[in-house]
């Protein structure tokens, strides 16, 4: 393959972008019914990767419509919004994509109140630790990075996606919130 790696804090050879573009080569190649053009569409963070698939896309790529995509995961409405750390959802989705190996063991609150939980604990990396979370690395990373360091900068998708111009038509669909 001769597409030049550009995927965020990815060292490795393979990404979202290179990911999608094996992808799209696959499907064009071995599903009898194509016609050789692909669009691609996602929200949230299917929206992220939509628009990954952008940042040197395989030719047979026509379209793409992301909706409501994870573009700045500390500015927009991800993980921070503007600085707010939204444990409600990133603590929960942090165990629950990475605390066990075949994701078996779901988040919990112990109460009916998960505002009052929170209360109580005092702050995000209280209830963090109760949950023993320490060990997880996603956990590692938002805790590492409370501020617009580099760590966030570096996967801004609008800042990959400025740094050439775009090639393939794209639809942008945004709401108010996520």
């Amino acid at each position: 393959m001769n597409k030049p790696l550009t995927g965020p804090l990815n060292p490795s050879s393979t990404d979202h972008s290179t990911d999608s573009y094996d992808t799209i080569d696959w499907l064009v190649k071995n599903v009898p019914e194509s016609n050789g053009r692909v669009a691609a569409m996602g929200g949230s963070y299917e929206g992220y990767t939509t628009l990954m698939c952008t940042i040197n896309p395989h030719p047979a790529l026509k379209a793409v419509v992301p909706f409501a995509a994870m573009v700045d995961g500390w500015i927009g409405d991800d993980w921070f919004h503007w600085g707010a750390f939204r444990q409600e959802a990133s603590l929960p989705y942090a165990y629950n994509q990475q605390a066990t190996r075949k994701n078996e063991i779901k988040w919990w609150s112990g109460t009916y109140d998960t505002y009052e939980a929170f209360l109580r604990a005092g702050n995000a990396g209280a209830v963090a630790a109760s949950r023993g979370m320490e060990s997880i690395g996603f956990w590692q990373k938002l805790a590492a990075h409370t501020v617009y360091d580099s760590f966030w900068q570096q996967q801004a998708v609008d800042k990959l996606l400025a740094e050439r111009p775009l090639t393939v038509p794209m639809l942008i669909v945004g709401g108010l919130f996520d």
